[in-house]
């Protein structure tokens, strides 16, 4: 027997199996059939590889290994219960922390709010905040993050649930005393873009297969790729300097507020980046991450697809 196939209600069957030593008995006890305890009992004699009870005579005493087997199965079972019970009505709960990888805009203007409410500290929810960098996939992977706030998608490999908040048009970035800023058309072209140093982000949504068929498709192609943490170096950049940013306005504006950049669009039919909230599907159940993202949910005016 794998250990992943091991669960409470066999160690519940083999406890009262021990005590009772009649498998009628332990069927009583226990609320199911005879031939299904009996299927157990089998089960777990090739486990051991013991026949853990034995008749003689006119009774069934527990064989050397059952008897060590019957102590252990009660004192585990008494730990088990133990640990489950009253967890609701106990005023000793640990605290619990939950690690949101966020920008520092998202977190002063949506999770400030969450923070403070009173029922956040009422259920002892502690916060931890990590950057956003270009190890956040791999974190997300390790169980390291709880919660994810920034672009879609977030390219991880275990199962994730995503809500878009907001879409944002991925445009190209400049200061406002670029050449180009000046311009009064509408779009740039491949030839102005291919005219100046060109950079964009290589984690998030620039790292997406549809932002990458874009660049093949319109002929841009960045000389350099900043990580996710140094979009702020990456904006600082740009306004010192001719370099254009392939990013969105909005999504910069996330990270480090800038009211020194133009935002103009790019040729063709550039894709749109995604906003919203990311957490592994195995907080699914949880009731209090779930009411944690519902707020989120609902002060950035989206909902659950």
């Amino acid at each position: 027997m794998k250990p992943s196939q091991l669960n409470i209600n066999l160690l519940k069957i083999l406890d009262t199996l021990l005590k009772t030593r009649s498998s009628a008995a332990a069927a009583r006890e226990l609320h199911i059939s005879q031939p299904a305890v009996s299927k157990h009992l089998a089960n777990l004699r090739e486990h051991f590889r013991d026949p853990l009870l034995i008749r003689s005579g006119g009774s069934t005493r527990l064989t050397p290994r059952a008897e060590i087997l019957s102590k252990e199965a009660s004192d585990t079972l008494a730990r088990v219960y133990s640990l489950f019970s009253n967890t609701a009505e106990s005023n000793d709960l640990p605290t619990l922390n939950l690690r949101i990888a966020s920008s520092n805009q998202i977190l002063n203007t949506h999770l400030t709010k969450i923070i403070s409410s009173s029922d956040t500290v009422d259920q002892k929810i502690s916060f931890t905040f990590l950057p956003i960098d270009d190890q956040v996939q791999e974190k997300m992977d390790m169980g390291e993050i709880d919660l994810y706030l920034g672009l879609l998608p977030l390219l991880s490999n275990i199962q994730v649930t995503e809500v878009p908040l907001r879409s944002v048009q991925i445009e190209c970035l400049m200061s406002e005393s670029h050449p180009l800023a000046r311009q009064t058309s509408e779009a740039l072209t491949v030839e102005e873009l291919q005219s100046y140093p060109m950079v964009s982000i290589s984690t998030g949504f620039s790292a997406s297969v549809q932002c990458q068929q874009y660049f093949q498709q319109a002929g841009i192609a960045p000389d350099y790729h900043f990580f996710f943490q140094e979009l702020e170096p990456a904006l600082a950049l740009i306004n010192e300097t001719n370099t254009l940013l392939i990013a969105s306005l909005e999504a910069a504006r996330w990270y480090s507020i800038s009211k020194s950049i133009v935002a103009r669009r790019l040729p063709g039919t550039p894709p749109t980046a995604k906003g919203g909230i990311c957490w592994p599907s195995y907080w699914e159940s949880s009731t209090t991450h779930r009411k944690i993202r519902e707020k989120i949910i609902a002060l950035a005016g989206g909902q659950k697809n």
